[in-house]
């Protein structure tokens, strides 16, 4: 404590903190001074962190290794889902057919994945356990007549309607005999016309696409697991 002079305000301490000095060392010298008021600026450059350089430093590596961290992340997610397989594998039973027609857009390697494997088109389309009529018919880009001579089951509605559904073997009816390159040639030749892979209702439901096939996606489950 011999180094601290006796002439000692805020500058004086600021310097020495800067010079290494340990904070208890300042502080004690300012209590002695009897200045409770210099004592408690002290305090606050101190709780501020602006005296410790190496703080700072150790402040601004933490951010580089986050940073560093984020992009390895990062880079390790792009090459995976840059991987045509492992793309394939985490949209087979996991994405309903709004979902798909989302993903087909993002990238033309995403878009040839969605448009090449037909295991993938298969779970899509069997997501909540089968499709309505509207909904094959813009899935897979056939028209109404198609649609029609495929096997089908016939649900009254509650409000007297009927709803026609259309399962596995329906779906495994257009797969079939070359089904995945047929699909692509009516979904070019769609292209030109304003209405998408997957347009919006006219009306639309009060939840979203994706929300409904994952509830439906969810209910198919347990109505499976239910007959084992």
């Amino acid at each position: 404590m011999s180094s601290i002079v006796p002439r000692f305000d805020l500058e004086r301490a600021k310097q020495l903190l800067r010079q290494g000095r340990r904070p208890a060392e300042v502080i004690a010298a300012a209590v002695r001074l009897g200045d409770d008021q210099l004592k408690r600026s002290i305090e606050l450059f101190i709780a501020c962190d602006d005296y410790a350089p190496l703080k700072f430093v150790g402040a601004r590596e933490l951010g580089r290794v986050r940073h560093e961290r984020a992009e390895r992340r990062a880079a390790a997610t792009r090459e995976a889902l840059g991987d045509p397989d492992i793309l394939a594998c985490i949209l087979r039973d996991n994405v309903g057919p709004s979902t798909f027609a989302a993903v087909s857009e993002v990238c033309r390697a995403w878009r040839a994945v969605c448009r090449s494997d037909p295991t993938v088109l298969r779970a899509v389309a069997l997501y909540q356990g089968g499709l309505t009529r509207a909904k094959l018919v813009h899935l897979f880009a056939i028209t109404q007549n198609a649609a029609k001579s495929l096997p089908f089951v016939a649900h009254t509605r509650y409000d007297g309607a009927t709803c026609y559904i259309y399962s596995a073997p329906a779906v495994d009816a257009l797969l079939c005999n070359s089904g995945m390159e047929a699909w692509r040639i009516r979904l070019q030749a769609r292209a030109g016309s304003p209405v998408g892979l997957w347009p919006p209702p006219p009306r639309p439901p009060r939840r979203a696409h994706w929300q409904e096939e994952a509830r439906l996606h969810a209910a198919n489950r347990a109505r499976l697991a239910s007959r084992r």
